[in-house]
Parts: structure tokens; sequence; C-alpha cells
């Protein structure tokens, strides 16, 4: 990662880290990967592309799930105070992992900050609620921490993605 790197360039880095992770973990794992692709994501100039409700589909084990992936170079957590909340989130964004678990299934926001050795793994549904309501903060019992190593990373995703409940253990909302 070049240290002239903007805060954007990195989240394009970050995702693109967990949408090889992912991949890969398809070869050995029940997972199916979708990107959902808009006029940023995709390097399209103006609004061709739609906004997303989020940056991933997967179906694993049955369920499926959102996943919203968020970098910051100014919060050292999503859950940090109620501006890193809402600056980094978009109404349609919480709307989809609102809509998602209506439907049955299932909402991830993956958050990483710039330097940091750890990602957050943030109950999809929880972030949706806070977000809709006026000052109201994240809950640190709702998310899991794991390194950032790809493979620690990529062995906590598979545990979330196919035994959810096991890893938000303790969640409330699972």
């Amino acid at each position: 990662m070049a240290k002239d790197q903007s805060a954007q360039q990195y989240g394009h880095e970050f995702q693109g880290r967990i949408q090889s992770l992912i991949s890969k973990a398809q070869a050995k794992h029940p997972l199916r990967l979708i990107r959902l692709y808009d006029s940023r994501s995709a390097g399209v100039s103006g609004n061709k592309l739609p906004e997303q409700d989020g940056d991933f589909i997967v179906q694993a084990a049955g369920t499926g799930w959102l996943i919203e992936v968020k970098t910051s170079s100014t919060y050292s957590s999503l859950g940090e105070n109620r501006s890193s909340l809402t600056s980094l989130m978009k109404d349609v964004q919480a709307a989809g992992q609102r809509l998602c678990h209506r439907a049955g299934a299932r909402g991830l926001v993956m958050f990483h900050a710039k330097g940091s050795s750890k990602v957050e793994c943030w109950n999809g549904l929880h972030v949706a609620e806070c977000y809709v309501k006026p000052r109201e903060n994240l809950d640190f019992s709702e998310v899991v921490e794991v390194p950032a190593t790809d493979q620690q990373l990529s062995a906590a995703l598979v545990r979330c993605l196919v035994d959810p409940d096991q890893f938000f253990k303790g969640s409330t909302l699972c």
C-alpha cells in the first residue's frame, strides 16, 4: 500500500481484497459470490450505474448475505461515534441491510481503519437500526474483531457466512 494512497483508493483496494478472499473460499466451501457494481466501483465517470445496497451478495450454506465494506483513514472504528457511522454509511446501504433482514437474509458490514491490524465485522441489522435512529450509537457487543491478515480474515469470513449464529455468539440480533 502506497503512503500517498487516498482514502478512496484504499477503500477500493480493501474491497478487492475481500472479494479475492471470498472468491478463493468458494473453491473449498459452500459459497457463491456476486459483486455489485455502482459507477464508483466500476470506475465509470458520472452516475451511469445506480447506487447499490452493498458491495457483495453472497450465498452461503443456504443463506443470502448482503456485505458492505467500509474503510477510513479518519475513524478508528465504525462505532467510534455517531459521525463515523453516519459519514461512512449511506441511506441506501442502511435500507439494504434492513430489507435483507426482513426478507430472511443476513447483513454484514465490515470496517477497516487504515493502518489497523483488526477488521470489524458488524451485524448488518444492528448497523442499519443504529443508522436510522437519531443519537443512537453502535453497541460494541455486536461486533467481532478479527486480525487483518489474509489467512485469519478469510477463516473468519467463512465462519461468519457459514455459521453466523456461532460467529456472532452473544449478539441480540441473531
